[in-house]
């Protein structure tokens, strides 16, 4: 059974680190939610191990995202959101037309992770 590390905060706000077996990433998370407490990150071991070696093949995270990019995203998802837009479509849209590739990688793997329940705030 895969195992799955994950950061919660509990009801006070408290930070809580671990690890979970379960069949599914599905499944781990709604262990930990029946616990009470709110999901900050759940990504299985091994793939935990991969994100830090794609880390390190990138330089370690030295990309930089311009203010001038930044603000035309957020001025976008918050057209998008008010015009009534669900928040998958919206995200996955600006990730699409971002023209900083690192960015739209950025908005792409959010969009990956509220696709499978996580939450965006």
């Amino acid at each position: 059974m895969p195992a799955y590390l994950y950061r919660v905060r509990d009801k006070t706000g408290k930070l809580l680190e671990g690890k979970i077996e379960a069949s599914s990433e599905r499944e781990a998370a709604d262990i930990l939610r029946r616990g009470g407490v709110f999901i900050t990150s759940l990504e299985e071991e091994k793939a935990r191990k991969a994100t830090l070696q794609r880390e390190i093949k990138l330089g370690g995270g030295g990309k930089k995202v311009e203010l001038q990019d930044l603000a035309v995203f957020a001025r976008g998802i918050s057209t998008m959101l008010e015009a009534g837009v669900p928040l998958l479509q919206a995200l996955r849209s600006m990730a699409d037309q971002s023209t900083n590739k690192y960015l739209a990688e950025v908005v792409g793997e959010v969009a990956q992770k509220v696709a499978r329940g996580y939450s965006f705030y």
